[in-house]
């Protein structure tokens, strides 16, 4: 290395592109990040072959961003709480199923996004800690794991979430975990996705709720539509393979804000809608 070249250790970013065709990390790659990237802010993984997150990231303590998209990706270990500044946790392209404790201890988190569904993980009283800096959690259980700290208000400030049904709770155990979003009091954008067993929505979402997708939900249940359009803020709505009865009723002052409507896969045979439904509605997309 020339003595003109930077040293790598003033480097605060360090990407890695491409995929280890050599079925893992290289032990050696990760000392040389340890010794000389020690001040790194962004760590990008991308597709490298990884099956847990290497240790030596826990020693990288100024990390504000962290990403791994390897599919081989089975464990977080928890002593990913020791990355104390850390804001982003991208997950995305991994196939985990739940997350380790030390998730509580990253109080400065503010995004964590996984390909879901991916467990929270459950903590005596004494343990849990609250993540009250965090905005977007996406895509996660919708179990009691999450049902809990959701009610607990560990989690006050998500703005974004996107949640999957475990398919192993009960319709009422279901039913209970929708109703518990109206503690989520900043939530602007919901995303749901896998819940055809449950039979209705609840009573009542966050009013500061602008933007849903619901995606393979149930909606058979006449009120659910009423539902959603009592949602005075609601301006974007996009249903995915829901289903939904064959005739669409919607009427009233229903959907006041809506602006975009976008159908997907629904089997829709003939929809009546008052003059006063949806009248600032902008935009309509269709798709069969």
């Amino acid at each position: 290395m020339s003595s003109n070249t930077p040293s790598p250790s003033i480097a605060r970013s360090l990407l890695f592109f491409g995929e280890d065709t050599y079925g893992g990390f290289d032990p050696n790659h990760g000392k040389w990040v340890e010794e000389n990237f020690n001040l790194l802010r962004v760590l990008n993984l991308g597709n490298l072959n990884v099956y847990s997150i290497p240790t030596w990231i826990k020693r990288l303590i100024h990390l504000r961003y962290l990403r791994v998209q390897s599919d081989a990706l089975k464990v977080i270990p928890a002593s990913i709480g020791n990355l104390k500044n850390l804001e982003t946790l991208d997950l995305r392209g991994t196939f985990l199923n739940s997350l380790p404790i030390g998730i509580w201890k990253l109080r400065n988190l503010r995004n964590l996004y996984m390909s879901g569904p991916v467990s929270l993980p459950n903590q005596s009283d004494t343990e849990i800690k609250a993540l009250s800096n965090l905005q977007v959690l996406s895509t996660v259980s919708l179990d009691a794991q999450t049902v809990r700290p959701i009610v607990e208000a560990k989690l006050p400030n998500v703005r974004k979430l996107g949640i999957w049904f475990a398919s192993n709770e009960s319709n009422s155990e279901a039913g209970h975990a929708l109703a518990s979003l109206q503690h989520l009091h900043r939530l602007r954008k919901l995303k749901l996705i896998n819940c055809s067993e449950i039979l209705s929505l609840p009573n009542s979402f966050p009013e500061t709720i602008r933007k849903i997708t619901l995606r393979q939900v149930c909606l058979e249940d006449g009120d659910c539509m009423k539902v959603l359009g009592n949602l005075v803020n609601l301006e974007i709505l996009k249903l995915q393979s829901c289903l939904l009865s064959s005739q669409l009723y919607i009427f009233g002052d229903s959907f006041p804000a809506l602006i975009f409507l976008k159908l997907e896969n629904l089997r829709i045979e003939e929809w009546k809608q008052g003059s006063r439904a949806m009248q600032k509605l902008r935009h309509l997309v269709i798709d069969r």
